[in-house]
């Protein structure tokens, strides 16, 4: 039993030592992958680049390289990129945990040594995101719908609908909708005025919704 014991804690000792030793250089050494097909909702297949001492490194680099790219398609917002910036090493030692399959296409070795390998994975991309929201990083939709707090939005009808009693029932309409779903909604009479006293060129009508009010809506 005192065998055991000691050859467990050996084991544990190396293992913390190739973690530690491997920390150091864990973000990816390519960074060239790209995004071939979206499987189903949860994974997508990648064409990545590794680059390392030998086949196994290699591998592992392309995992890194493949994790990189489809973190840029879930990280959007200055926020969330600086957010990222301070888990990243975090994310790219364990990029095994996102990787579901692996075919190696091609292998080769540079003159200097290095081996590089293409691969073609497929990456489980909820699971990063799940990951990524677990490190704050990323919103839930409920945390989202939670910030909008009440957007603001203007309800102007189509000049099409003729006489002013059809436009103001439109109006009244639309605006008890948007009320229910939290919207602040704005007069477009007030708005037009505040446009004109700053000199502002753009008109209400041209507005888009924001990407916040949008999921709102849904």
């Amino acid at each position: 039993m005192k065998k055991a014991l000691v050859r467990s804690g050996w084991v544990l000792g190396l293992v913390t030592l190739l973690v530690t030793g491997c920390s150091k250089n864990v973000r990816p050494t390519s960074y060239q992958a790209e995004l071939v097909e979206s499987l189903d909702g949860d994974r997508v297949r990648i064409a990545a680049l590794g680059v390392g001492d030998d086949t196994q490194e290699a591998l592992f680099d392309s995992y890194r390289a493949a994790v990189y790219r489809l973190s840029q398609d879930l990280v959007q917002s200055q926020e969330e990129r600086i957010g990222f910036e301070g888990v990243q090493d975090e994310i790219y030692v364990k990029a095994n945990q996102y990787v579901e399959d692996y075919t190696i296409k091609s292998r080769r070795k540079e003159p200097q040594g290095d081996v590089k390998l293409n691969v073609d994975l497929v990456v489980n991309r909820k699971r990063l995101s799940d990951e990524l929201v677990s490190l704050g990083v990323l919103k839930t939709q409920r945390q989202l719908l939670s910030d909008l707090r009440n957007p603001s939005i203007v309800v102007l009808p189509e000049e099409r609908l003729a006489g002013a009693a059809w436009q103001r029932f439109a109006t009244d309409r639309a605006t008890s909708y948007l009320t229910t779903r939290k919207f602040e909604v704005l007069d477009a009479g007030q708005i037009q005025k505040i446009n004109q006293m700053t000199g502002d060129s753009q008109q209400v009508a041209g507005f888009d919704l924001d990407p916040m009010a949008q999921i709102a809506l849904q």
